[in-house]
């Protein structure tokens, strides 16, 4: 099976997005658990090579940032919190679906506005991230008032749309285009991106895989590019 592959504008923002030693520091984590475990997380499409393949990238991106100008420019300056930004947002999201799943769970038209699959790129190219956050943001508006006693309140909704604001400034109006950046920085982008990728497509396995082994699972969740939003605010 051939793992979904996002155009190259897409990939530079993932790559510019995530901080290098966030992702060698999870690749280098799940190696070993990786290698233990090929045989289960194969079954979900998982390649063979996933695991000697999060040594070898977290190896060349080390090699690759011995470079200064790539170390500098390891995320673009406004892009700098956007990993943690990202994070605050995916609990926002979380929160909102999970009280609407309690409390609307008969109103499927309204379930609907709050709850969407999560395609393998959106949670780390922001452009999509901040799509699906103006939706929610507009469902949770007109929501709010079925769900104002439990916690949708005014102050939950304002979070909602500063984050919006948030999430607007930092990637700007356009995306990160290869015409703008030195051939090694794109270079490293692209490689952080098809890490990440790498590192998404292997947690969405193991979460599959060990649905009976929470233990398990969680030695999977990726904290270092994933942190817990409720570790940030």
């Amino acid at each position: 099976m051939v793992a979904y592959q996002p155009p190259d504008p897409v990939l530079l923002m993932i790559g510019a997005t995530f901080r290098l030693e966030s992702l060698r520091a999870a690749a280098l984590r799940l190696h070993p658990l990786v290698r233990e475990d090929s045989a289960a997380l194969a079954r979900f499409g998982l390649a063979a090579e996933a695991a000697q393949s999060l040594a070898s990238d977290a190896a060349e991106l080390g090699r690759m940032a011995q470079d200064a100008v790539l170390r500098k420019h390891d995320t673009p300056l406004q892009m700098a919190e956007l990993q943690e930004l990202m994070a605050r947002v995916r609990g926002w999201l979380a929160e909102l679906r999970d009280v609407a799943l309690v409390n609307l769970a008969l109103d499927r038209p309204a379930v609907a506005r709050v709850v969407s699959p999560e395609p393998e790129i959106r949670d780390g190219y922001a452009r999509d991230l901040l799509r699906e956050l103006e939706e929610r943001v507009a469902a949770a508006k007109d929501l709010r008032p079925r769900l104002d006693d439990v916690g949708m309140d005014e102050k939950f909704l304002g979070r909602g749309r500063k984050l919006v604001q948030q999430l607007q400034t930092a990637i700007g109006k356009e995306d990160i285009g290869s015409a703008n950046l030195q051939i090694k920085t794109r270079r490293f982008y692209m490689k952080k991106a098809q890490l990440y990728l790498l590192l998404k497509r292997t947690n969405r396995s193991a979460i599959c895989a060990f649905r009976g082994n929470p233990d398990r699972r969680a030695q999977y969740h990726l904290d270092e590019i994933e942190p817990d939003p409720e570790m940030l605010r």
